[in-house]
């Protein structure tokens, strides 16, 4: 009996010391592995930023300018360089202009800064990019950019009703009848209205007049706010029966500002 418990007593002794030696196996292979994932993150981001060096070093910014590519007329756009630039860097600003065809970039003198301000009227439509040259001389190229303004044709206004036009283009109406005058809108318009001395009409395109008189019409698109369109006149004669006879009839004319002459 004695000697059973001996030999038990060993076996379990082996066994905790197996399951020790196995413990202590798994820390070891963990802790390797971790080491191991650990010099290999750092290897990366090492070499990571090594490349980085490099590529400043030989001036592969990769710059890259964005910004409004469109701007109302009578307004200033801005184009930003938004890639990294070094303070040793040399920004310079290309413009190549839209018309005549078959010309070629050159410089804008004058313009170091990482931001370049255009204005519609005297700058646009080109294309833009920007040059930068590093403090080793080498050059890199942005991306370029089209940048244009925005154009919009007047509105025109429709005269509708009993209308008669003379050789001159001139408009009359039969007094005690009544015509109606709409803005033709090619495209959204705000704080819009129309007068004849005082305001009759605001923010609605039409208004229906029973008096011989000039009716103004104006507006602002809406894509442009500030940019007051031209203003349109249109005057309005009483057709007198003497008159009549030498009067062409027409269900409806449209003008333009400039332009006196209905256009059919």
């Amino acid at each position: 009996m004695s000697l059973f418990l001996t030999q038990n007593k060993y076996s379990i002794k082996n066994s905790i010391y197996a399951i020790l030696l196995f413990v202590l196996g798994v820390l070891i292979f963990s802790l390797s592995s971790c080491s191991k994932i650990a010099t290999t993150e750092n290897n990366l981001a090492n070499q990571e930023a090594t490349n980085q060096r490099e590529l400043d070093a030989l001036g592969h910014h990769d710059p890259v300018i964005t910004g409004e590519d469109k701007i109302c007329p009578d307004c200033q756009g801005t184009i930003n360089l938004i890639s990294k630039i070094d303070e040793d860097d040399k920004i310079e600003w290309y413009r190549k202009p839209y018309y005549p065809d078959g010309q070629n970039f050159s410089v804008i003198e004058g313009v170091f800064a990482s931001q370049l301000t255009l204005v519609a009227n005297t700058d646009l439509p080109c294309w833009i990019k920007a040059k930068i040259t590093n403090k080793k001389g080498k050059v890199s190229w942005s991306n370029t950019m089209f940048m244009d303004s925005y154009a919009f044709s007047n509105p025109e206004v429709q005269i509708s009703g009993n209308i008669f036009v003379d050789v001159n283009g001139d408009l009359f109406f039969k007094e005690g009848e009544s015509v109606t005058l709409t803005a033709g809108l090619p495209y959204d318009l705000i704080n819009t209205w129309w007068y004849n001395g005082n305001v009759l009409s605001q923010d609605v395109p039409s208004i229906t007049v029973f008096d011989a008189g000039t009716y103004s019409f104006k507006g602002f698109p809406v894509l442009c706010p500030t940019l007051e369109m031209d203003l349109i006149e249109v005057t309005l004669n009483y057709a007198t029966p003497d008159l009549l006879p030498s009067l062409l009839a027409r269900e409806s004319v449209t003008i333009r500002p400039t332009k006196k002459e209905p256009i059919k």
